[in-house]
């Protein structure tokens, strides 16, 4: 939700190791990429809601600072 900088780098590099070891990766943030962040590498697909995918066999979160979310 409203990832900055280092939450979205965190999940676009954990995203690129997970397809260096031959994994499928999907970064999913609430409402994609915003625009400030536009620039930094697509190295796996970047979706708004991971409803847009299919049902993951794991998910990860990177930098979440409340756990409700």
């Amino acid at each position: 939700m409203n990832p900055e900088g280092d939450a979205l780098g965190s999940a676009l590099a954990l995203a690129s190791l997970l397809k260096r070891l031959g994994k499928q990766a999907v970064v999913a943030t609430d409402g994609g990429i915003p625009k400030a962040f536009e620039f930094f590498p697509r190295v796996a697909p970047v979706v708004g809601r991971l409803r847009e995918v299919r049902v993951p066999e794991v998910a990860m979160t990177v930098d979440v600072p409340v756990l409700d979310r």
